[in-house]
């Protein structure tokens, strides 16, 4: 079937939120970017903010295993 052939949907909300999460992901990316002409506190900055993102994600783990969990014991 052709790109062109293939029927138009709406985007749902699911769409959107995947929208959203690629916008904030792409400035979090350039704001934790290290540069050349960076200086060495603006280094140190985007150091502090990739560990806090790290930890961030570490701390979220245990909570998103959990929902996972309640999500497959519901669904059975």
């Amino acid at each position: 079937m052709k790109e062109e052939d293939k029927p138009i949907r709406e985007k749902d909300s699911f769409d959107i939120l995947i929208e959203k999460f690629g916008i904030y992901y792409e400035r979090w990316k350039k704001a934790a970017a290290i540069n050349k002409d960076d200086s060495l506190g603006a280094s140190i900055i985007k150091i502090g903010i990739r560990i806090a993102g790290i930890l961030f994600f570490i701390a979220i783990s245990p909570f998103l295993i959990i929902g996972l969990l309640f999500g497959l014991f519901a669904a059975f």
